[in-house]
């Protein structure tokens, strides 16, 4: 494989992930479309911070994820944001 190739397939991974002690709001089965809509808004295009939480099964890493870019150089929980507009609900537990 030449060097080209590698550096393409390598830039496609992904790590499988999810966002560590919430779901969505109120036991829903899905993510609604307004949640998904904040969590773009508040992630596209910035750089973020990821604290990994714990592995899960099928080595899913469960993450809390920071907004690096925040008002007075302090980074703030994406999770907790969620949870404090009422798109997420804290996992009982």
């Amino acid at each position: 494989m030449n060097e080209h190739k590698i550096a393409k397939s390598s830039m496609q991974k992904a790590i499988r992930c999810r966002l560590a002690c919430i779901e969505p709001f109120k036991g829903a089965k899905e993510w609604n479309r307004e949640a998904k809509e904040r969590f773009e808004e508040m992630t596209e295009d910035k750089i973020m911070l990821c604290s990994v939480v714990e592995i899960l099964d099928n080595n899913i890493l469960s993450i809390e994820l920071f907004d690096s870019s925040a008002v007075h150089g302090r980074s703030f929980s994406i999770n907790y944001q969620l949870v404090k507009e009422d798109l997420a609900s804290y996992i009982p537990g």
